[in-house]
């Protein structure tokens, strides 16, 4: 009776260790595709995991891969105008506390000229090539992005945020993160808290936002581009329209400003509370005040259809051409 009993125990153990076992490893599949219309728009919440979208001529939306292991199931689903609903279902409990796996791992193809919205958390999300608008958010993950147009924002808490080929009007937030932008035309804004910002764009109209950060841009033709730092480095290389404006204001820090092909400009620079200005574009030289360690330059080049506004309080101002 004693072996009975003791082989039935260790049945029963070894069944619960198989259940368990399938809880915790095995998270469900899925491969699904959905009818839709071309004009749609595809909202996706997925809380945890990997996630890259991308886009067909089909006038439909797929999800394939591996739900979390922590799920309880999906809601994907397609309403009467033609939106899409795709929703990973996690437990009523706080998100930090999903930590028996990786998270949902998915690739969703939608159609190229939908419009996608994405939230996450614990998220790593890779889009491309979307010609609607697109607005991706996540917490703490990297967003990776290729190729959209129209309008276009990425945001994360905790990650890096790469961006190639962004065409529209454009929006980069991260914080403890940077931002590694190429190659984006139209209206740039980047904001950053602790995170470099590098940026090689084509966008006339340029913003930039920066708390402990280094920040290099190169731009091309700047119609207007205005850049405000506090405890940061700045390096700027671009060419003013004939009629351009370049505002940048900081609280410490350097500022090197490099000009491409021939500058047209009325300059006015402060430099307050120790800083220093350093002139290579011309043989003006700075003023220093009465009272106080500050300086100013205030000088004109060619026609002075431009204007350039530098203002920066115990930081160092560097203008040269390039």
């Amino acid at each position: 009776m004693k072996n009975v009993i003791s082989n039935n125990l260790k049945l029963s153990f070894a069944s619960a260790l198989c259940l368990m076992s399938s809880h915790v490893f095995a998270g469900e599949k899925i491969d699904e595709i959905l009818d839709t219309k071309a004009d749609g728009s595809v909202m996706i919440d997925v809380l945890s995991g990997d996630v890259t979208i991308n886009v067909w001529d089909k006038n439909q939306v797929s999800v394939k891969g591996e739900l979390s292991d922590d799920a309880e199931g999906y809601t994907f689903e397609v309403d009467g105008n033609g939106d899409t609903y795709f929703n990973v279902k996690m437990p009523n409990k706080n998100w930090g506390n999903w930590n028996n796996d990786d998270g949902s791992t998915l690739t969703i193809m939608i159609p190229k000229t939908n419009d996608i919205r994405f939230e996450g958390v614990n998220v790593n999300i890779d889009v491309q090539n979307v010609e609607g608008e697109s607005r991706i958010n996540t917490v703490n993950g990297n967003i990776r992005a290729n190729k959209l147009n129209k309008r276009v924002t990425l945001e994360t808490v905790n990650g890096e945020i790469k961006s190639t080929d962004l065409n529209g009007k454009i929006k980069l937030n991260t914080v403890n993160g940077e931002v590694n932008d190429k190659n984006s035309q139209g209206e740039l804004e980047i904001e950053t808290v602790n995170g470099e910002i590098k940026t090689n764009t084509s966008a006339t109209e340029i913003g930039i936002n920066s708390v402990n950060g280094q920040v290099t841009v190169i731009a091309k033709i700047v119609k207007e581009m205005e850049v405000s730092m506090v405890n940061g480095e700045f390096e700027g290389t671009l060419e003013l329209s004939k009629t351009g404006r370049f505002s940048f204001s900081s609280i410490g820090g350097e500022t090197r400003l490099n000009f491409l092909g021939d500058v047209s400009a009325d300059f006015d620079i402060e430099a307050h509370a120790g800083g220093d200005i350093t002139n290579k574009l011309s043989e003006h030289k700075a003023k220093e005040a009465k009272y106080g360690p500050s300086e100013s330059l205030k000088f004109r080049l060619g026609e002075g259809t431009a204007d350039v506004e530098i203002d920066t309080v115990n930081g160092n101002v560097v203008l040269k051409k390039k």
